[in-house]
C-alpha cells in the first residue's frame, strides 16, 4: 500500500485510488522478493569460481543499469522530490536483474555483480518499504540493519545517460532544437524549450496554449 500511494502520483497532484495499480505494486515487490530468495547463494559464496563463460555484454549493461538507478533514485529523492520516478527507476532496475541474471550467474563477475545490484536494490527500497527491506537485508545475511547502513554511491561515469536531440515545433514548424540525457522528464523538457532564446523571441512574450511532449523526440507548442 505505501509502495502504491507514492508510486501513484507526485505530492502536487491529486491521487486516485486504483485497484490494478494496487496488484501491480505487489507484483513488484513480489518480483524483488523472488529474486533475492533465488539468488541468496551468492551471498555465502567464498572465493566460488563460476565454471560458465563471462558475458561481458550483460555485465555491462546492468553495470551502467545500476549506477544509473543510484544516480536517479538518489537526485529525486533528496533535489526533485519526485518518489513515483524514483520507484519507477527500481522497478526497471528489478526488470533488468530478472532479464540478465541466468547470463550473469554463469562467471565469477557477473556472480559478484548479481550479488552487488541486489545488496544495492534493498537499501534503495528502503524509504519506499522499510519493513520490506529489513527482511531482505537479513536474509542475505546481514546482521545490522537497513537503516543503519550507507546509502550507495554510484560512479558518474557509469550513470551517464546517453545523449539525445530534442527538437521544439511551434505550430507544427521546426523551430530549434537542444541536446539532453535520454529519459528527460517531460516537466524538464519543456523548461527547456521554453527557455531556448530562439523560442522566446518567435513567442514574442506569449504564452502557449498547448504544449505537447513525445519522450525523446520533440516538444510541441501551440499558440
Amino acid at each position: 500500500l505505501r509502495i502504491f500511494i507514492l508510486f501513484a502520483s507526485p505530492p502536487e497532484k491529486e491521487f486516485a485510488w486504483s485497484e490494478e495499480g494496487l496488484e501491480g505494486c505487489y507484483r513488484f515487490i513480489l518480483r524483488i522478493w523472488n529474486l533475492v530468495e533465488e539468488n541468496l547463494d551468492l551471498f555465502q559464496e567464498k572465493g566460488v569460481i563460476a565454471a560458465g563463460q563471462f558475458d561481458e555484454a550483460s555485465f555491462q549493461r546492468l553495470s551502467k543499469k545500476l549506477h544509473q538507478t543510484i544516480k536517479k533514485v538518489t537526485d529525486d529523492i533528496e533535489q526533485r522530490f519526485h518518489l513515483n520516478t524514483a520507484i519507477s527507476a527500481l522497478m526497471e532496475l528489478t526488470n533488468s536483474l530478472k532479464k540478465d541474471r541466468d547470463l550473469l550467474r554463469q562467471s565469477r563477475e557477473g556472480r559478484e555483480l548479481l550479488a552487488e545490484a541486489l545488496t544495492d536494490l534493498i537499501l534503495l527500497l528502503g524509504p519506499f518499504a522499510p519493513h520490506l527491506a529489513e527482511e531482505l537485508w537479513q536474509k542475505t545475511g546481514r546482521t545490522t540493519l537497513v537503516a543503519q547502513t550507507s546509502w550507495p554511491s554510484y560512479n558518474p561515469e557509469l550513470a551517464k545517460e546517453e545523449m539525445i536531440t530534442i527538437v521544439v515545433q511551434i505550430n507544427g514548424k521546426l523551430r530549434d532544437k537542444f541536446e539532453v540525457e535520454a529519459e528527460t522528464e517531460e516537466e524538464l523538457l519543456k523548461e527547456k524549450a521554453l527557455s531556448l532564446p530562439r523560442i522566446q523571441e518567435l513567442l514574442g512574450g506569449r504564452e502557449p496554449k498547448k504544449i505537447v511532449c513525445v519522450k525523446n523526440k520533440l516538444v510541441s507548442l501551440v499558440v
